[in-house]
């Protein structure tokens, strides 16, 4: 490996991890002499060594709170650290990455499990279940503020979190320029001019965005003959079954309460845990896999589920608007409704299960799956931002009516779920390369027509607005 050339480690080479490995050398941005895998698992590293992979290259290691620095030994100033795996303080290592001067990008946050108070099969508190992504968030944005100019670093970007806060400015851009409701066509230039100065959460003050509603429908129908003890799921098993069974949670802002949220979902039995004012966090007693509601939209009526999420912390965070005391002056609702697999959701509901199961392409018979974001207010028509992959008849995704740089064989491999994770990656890499000395960015910080531009070529962006994105009793 040449030291002048920029290496890219991938950390974690499980589905995304190989699926943005594949991006990469398929569109040449890096070849596998200059990429390092990093796994616990040698048999993930199959793959790499499929595309000739150096040895030399695979580091075969469980990374923990003791050891994680050690790793950063392999690379240099310059280079890149891509951190996929479970169970890691990616808020810590990015510390370490910002004092080396290494590029560093995580898809979420998580404590090392080696530090954990309490194991995942033990229950936990509330703080370590409920306040994670506060604390990692807060802890990210101080080590931004620590390196103001330091080289690149993207915290929490796949599709949610990530696509999904892009999503976002998207939705406020195609309200101010097409929405033809009296408040917008009455006050058109000065939004047009907001939005030329990139002032986002000003925007969504003055537009009174009520809620940014986040859904992600996923209908995969598979051939599998169900396993009675198997939990199943289109990503990763223990993510979706330690997800479900945490706490709902939502983010509540300055045009309703508490109350009122779960009054609009008709949710007026669920109890509230707690209430957190100064962050509009409000955490239900029930589990997230329990609170269920009917939401119908553009892809017809659903029985959804409430999730916490990192990027209800980062998407609130960026669009509250703060006095000089720190009070929240305006604030949007921000809530996750998830929609799993037929298959995912009913083996979830089983007592228990015994191991996972992960529904890969060979499997998936047909459906599809769409993410997106809905923002609501009385000033203007609900906008629906989102992204959607279907399978077809063939099990091969058709992500852009049809066309796609992957081949048909990569694409055997890479699911809806992890094709919408692996494709934001790619572009928060491209990213960095171009602009290499922005410090800490959060999705929420970027410019989103940049990372678009690079998202549009894999996976389709549609946007329009949404008479019917609502809640139905259940």
């Amino acid at each position: 490996m040449d030291d002048n050339r920029i290496k890219l480690m991938i950390l974690g080479m499980g589905l995304v991890g190989n699926s943005l490995l594949s991006l990469l050398v398929q569109e040449q941005l890096f070849g596998t002499e200059d990429i390092l895998v990093v796994d616990q698992s040698s048999s993930n590293f199959a793959l790499y060594e499929a595309m000739g992979g150096s040895p030399a290259n695979r580091i075969e290691i469980c990374i923990n709170g003791q050891n994680y620095a050690d790793l950063l030994d392999h690379l240099d100033a310059g280079d890149l650290l891509i951190a996929l795996a479970i169970d890691l303080d990616y808020s810590t290592m990015l510390a370490e990455c910002l004092k080396r001067g290494i590029h560093f990008i995580c898809a979420a946050d998580d404590t090392f499990y080696d530090d954990a108070v309490s194991d995942r099969d033990v229950q936990a508190t509330d703080e370590e279940n409920d306040h994670a992504e506060q604390i990692h968030y807060e802890a990210s944005r101080r080590a931004g503020q620590l390196y103001k100019e330091a080289c690149t670093s993207i915290m929490q970007f796949g599709c949610n979190p990530g696509l999904i806060s892009i999503l976002t400015k998207k939705a406020l851009q195609d309200i101010v320029r097409e929405d033809k409701g009296d408040f917008v066509s009455a006050n058109r230039s000065e939004l047009l001019e907001m939005l030329e100065k990139g002032k986002y959460p000003a925007l969504a003050a003055r537009l009174q965005i009520r809620s940014m509603i986040e859904t992600d429908i996923d209908t995969t129908e598979t051939d599998f003959r169900e396993e009675p003890n198997a939990l199943y799921s289109t990503w990763s098993g223990p993510e979706f079954e330690w997800e479900m069974n945490r706490h709902a949670i939502f983010r509540v802002g300055v045009f309703d309460t508490p109350l009122s949220v779960l009054s609009r979902m008709h949710q007026e039995n669920q109890k509230i845990l707690a209430y957190l004012p100064e962050t509009g966090t409000v955490i239900l007693e029930a589990q997230a896999k329990n609170v269920r509601m009917k939401w119908s939209g553009a892809e017809g009526l659903h029985e959804v589920c409430m999730l916490p999420h990192e990027e209800l912390v980062s998407i609130y965070d960026y669009y509250s608007i703060r006095d000089a005391e720190g009070h929240i002056t305006y604030a949007p609702n921000v809530l996750f409704l998830y929609h799993p697999s037929p298959l995912a959701m009913r083996s979830l509901q089983r007592p228990e299960n015994d191991h996972y199961i992960t529904i890969t392409r060979e499997h998936m018979r047909s459906g599809s799956e769409t993410v997106g974001i809905t923002l609501t207010g009385d000033r203007f028509s609900p906008r629906y931002v989102r992204t959607v992959l279907t399978i077809d008849e063939e099990k091969v995704y058709t992500p852009y009516h049809g066309y796609t740089r992957l081949s048909r064989e990569e694409l055997k491999n890479t699911t809806p779920t992890i094709l919408q994770v692996s494709v934001p990656l790619f572009a928060a890499i491209k990213y960095i390369l171009r602009h290499p000395n922005e410090g800490v960015l959060f999705a929420e910080d970027i410019s989103p027509e940049e990372i678009l531009s690079e998202i549009e070529r894999y996976l389709p962006i549609y946007s329009g607005e949404e008479p019917s994105g609502h809640f139905y009793d259940s």
